[in-house]
């Protein structure tokens, strides 16, 4: 998939969960779904994208008690591709990862569902795995540097690259 297709895929499943910024998605930066705030990573021409739905606010008392948990929950779910954590180094902030495959069928329809059910699965662990160790991020949260208002300053590629090709 090439990086205009990606962003109208983006675009059209945006609009169809009713996203305040239906750009945001495509250019790489952070959408608040259900109080998730979800990113899309791309790279022109892959045949996939990696969806990084932030698991949120964890106090650093807390944060070895939860990659714990997170590790230990991903170890026993091993042969699910969609229980993946991983660590945003320009956010510090703890992931869950879900690939989606990006073949000539993709829809926004698809897209849309799933990018509610991380929201809903993310939500869900909030108020039972990670309860009182993980809460929904806030407008003014230091996190927030994209997408919701705040200066970007750690560029992406999927955005630099469609504005480049004027979308």
């Amino acid at each position: 998939m090439n990086i205009e297709n990606f962003y109208e895929l983006c675009l059209a499943a945006s609009e169809e969960l009713g996203l305040a910024n239906t750009s945001a998605l495509g250019f790489g930066m952070d959408v608040l779904l259900d109080d998730v705030l979800i990113e899309a990573m791309f790279s022109d021409g892959a045949t996939s994208m990696l969806l990084l739905a932030d698991l949120g606010a964890i106090a650093d008392a807390d944060k070895a008690g939860v990659c714990e948990t997170l590790l230990a929950m991903q170890l026993a779910a091993c042969d699910d591709r969609r229980v993946r954590f991983g660590f945003h180094p320009m956010r510090g902030a703890l992931v869950l990862c879900i690939p989606v495959a990006l073949g000539h069928d993709a829809d926004a329809t698809h897209l849309a569902l799933v990018l509610r059910a991380a929201a809903q699965q993310v939500r869900q662990w909030r108020a039972s795995l990670l309860s009182g160790r993980a809460t929904a991020r806030r407008e003014g949260d230091e996190y927030l540097t994209s997408g919701l208002g705040g200066d970007s300053s750690a560029g992406h590629s999927q955005a630099d690259e469609a504005q480049r090709n004027g979308i």
